[in-house]
């Protein structure tokens, strides 16, 4: 046949793909509003969560404070506390947050995925709670939101070289999402006004 000057068209198999099991829906952090947007969890292929031992294929990828080595956490062991309990760690440096209340430092502390920063990661407060983490931002991201002028400065290097004014001519021309100099934008979660930490690499 192959060497006929009419050749039929070839039947190939058909080859049934391997269906790929749904990751179910990641759990809803109280304050932090998207973390696989600010890529603290990790996908790509299969790990074991040394929490509760299932396969995941996502996994945290952000700051954990403990002396227990592990392989790798889900996100729903983040969320229902195991990771924290089982693990003796938080997801945050105490002193890098106010002392509120329990329940609540209990929330940020054990069962909130935490961001990375350029120094250590500072978790800003408003009206009594803990702000919701949005973003990693440059001056883009806050026009692109129409906030550049209404955002409340938090503590940050540049705030310590002089006025607020200067602090924001300098963000205006630096500041940039995956630069050097990068803004943390958080907003509270009563009043919903929008807070920002900065800092250098």
């Amino acid at each position: 046949m192959i060497d006929s000057p009419i050749r039929p068209p070839v039947i190939k198999p058909l080859i049934k793909a391997a269906r790929r099991k749904k990751t179910p829906d990641l759990p809803v952090f109280t304050y932090h509003q998207d973390p696989v947007r600010t890529q603290v969890f990790k996908s790509g292929f299969l790990k074991t969560c040394s929490c509760c031992g299932r396969q995941t294929d996502i996994w945290y990828l952000g700051p954990f404070y403990t002396v227990i080595s592990y392989e790798a956490i889900c996100p729903w062991c983040i969320a229902n506390g195991s990771a924290a309990s089982m693990l003796q760690g938080t997801f945050h440096d105490p002193a890098c947050c106010a002392q509120l209340e329990e329940a609540k430092m209990d929330e940020l502390l054990h069962r909130t995925p935490g961001y990375e920063a350029w120094q250590t990661a500072a978790w800003l407060d408003h009206c009594d709670d803990y702000c919701v983490f949005i973003d990693f931002v440059g001056w883009k991201e806050l026009v692109s939101r129409g906030i550049e002028n209404d955002v409340n400065l938090m503590f940050m290097p540049i705030l310590s070289l002089g006025h607020e004014e200067e602090a924001k001519n300098r963000m205006q021309e630096s500041m940039e999402r995956d630069g050097s100099f990068r803004g943390y934008l958080f907003q509270c979660r009563h009043c919903k006004e929008y807070l920002l930490y900065a800092d250098y690499d």
